[in-house]
């Protein structure tokens, strides 16, 4: 008891007490976010990033990505990047994984997990968001060992038995939320992990096109279009044939936006969509334009959308971005484009198996483009990314959950 009244044993308990106190509150204040992602190409996750980072203001971004297309583009950007060439993200071999691809996995897990305990240590965020599963595996131990919080961003749609879903059984009990980018991811992410508590849906926000009014084709010639990797589940040799049956040809165009994705696959089928063109003597109606950074170069070349995914997707950029620019959008009625499109009403859902009711619908757009009807879907479909699915609320929303993760003791 006699130790309470020395004098220089107060003074020493209170500056230690300060210091704690100080660091609490330089803690507390921290706005600093690092994001992981695991792609080399640019796509719906590495647009995601891009949106969160270019408008929340209120809190400064790393991005740690491996080199290639994204971390060129978020570097020429102006964002801070980190350049982590472990944060490599393994396909699957003939569509299934194999003990190579699991070797692979724990490889660039060891040392993505040194590399990223370097970069928290030198960064010091107050939170760690990762791109998707793997992401969030490759970040998983370097959160832990650290004691940072972590969010996991869900792109995708998995089966109860896949890895994905023993990853995201592996992910739960570190991860803060995991965030679905639409109702379809989430009910899927709850059906695996058997924790609604954990899953937290916001939308993507999509900006809106700030020009008003409804732009008419004057050029004579109507142009279709597609945006997206090129992947064999998009469908995109069907509306290719399909395109092949709509006569005449000699005012119509099909541009192809978009490049092959890392995995070998997509580079095959992009060499087969090549032939199948060729093969067809559409190389005059059917344009391969690559990847294209500017969204108004690419819906200034496109009057009707078509998105022909033959699996639910999780959101579609594809279809959100097209009705922002007041196009028509034709698109299959399964996953995140059923949450956005109602049906003849700002748009048009198909069949995935159905090829000749596409080539039916898309007949039916081409005819009856400057009608009222269409026209009016068109200002609906503007009208509905305007009031659910703006980059505004995209950012209230994540707002909304920063603050009250980073309040949470």
């Amino acid at each position: 008891m006699g130790y309470i009244h020395n004098p220089k044993l107060l003074f020493l308990l209170g500056a230690v007490a300060l210091i704690q106190r100080f660091n609490l509150a330089k803690n507390l204040n921290n706005k600093t976010i690092l994001c992981v992602t695991v792609s080399k190409n640019w796509g719906g996750g590495e647009q995601f990033i891009l949106d969160l980072c270019s408008n929340i203001r209120d809190y400064d971004f790393f991005i740690a990505a491996p080199e290639g297309k994204a971390f060129n583009s978020f570097d020429n950007i102006g964002f801070d990047v980190i350049k982590i060439n472990s944060l490599k993200k393994v396909y699957k071999t003939s569509g299934k994984w194999n003990f190579n691809s699991y070797l692979k996995i724990l490889f660039y897990l060891s040392l993505s997990t040194l590399n990223l305990i370097k970069i928290i240590i030198y960064t010091k965020p107050c939170l760690i968001i990762a791109n998707g599963n793997l992401a969030g595996l490759y970040s998983l131990p370097a959160s832990i060992i650290l004691n940072k919080k972590l969010l996991v961003i869900q792109h995708l749609i998995y089966t109860n038995k896949s890895v994905e879903a023993k990853i995201l059984n592996i992910l739960k009990k570190k991860v803060e939320r995991f965030v679905a980018v639409s109702n379809t991811v989430a009910e899927n992410i709850k059906s695996i992990i058997q924790n609604e508590s954990k899953v937290e849906l916001i939308y993507n926000g999509i900006k809106i096109n700030e020009n008003n009014s409804i732009s008419f084709n004057v050029s004579g010639t109507m142009k279709l279009g597609m945006v997206g990797s090129l992947l064999r589940i998009k469908g995109i040799d069907l509306v290719i044939k399909s395109f092949s049956e709509i006569n005449p040809k000699n005012n119509l165009l099909l541009n192809i936006f978009g490049s092959a994705a890392d995995d070998l696959d997509s580079i095959n089928y992009e060499n087969e969509l090549k032939l199948l063109v060729n093969r067809l003597g559409l190389n005059d109606y059917v344009l391969f334009q690559g990847h294209e950074d500017s969204r108004a170069k690419i819906y200034s070349e496109i009057d009707i959308a078509i998105i022909y995914s033959l699996i639910p997707e999780a959101f579609s950029y594809s279809v959100a971005e097209a009705m922002g620019y007041g196009k028509i959008v034709i698109a299959t009625g399964l996953g995140g484009p059923k949450e956005i499109i109602s049906d003849s009403y700002n748009g048009f859902l198909v069949e995935p198996d159905k090829p000749k009711m596409l080539k039916e619908k898309i007949k039916y757009c081409i005819e009856n483009f400057t009608s009222e009807e269409l026209i009016q879907i068109r200002r609906n479909a503007k009208k509905t990314i305007e009031e659910k699915f703006s980059i505004e609320i995209f950012k209230k929303q994540y707002e909304e959950l920063f603050n009250s993760l980073l309040c949470k003791k």
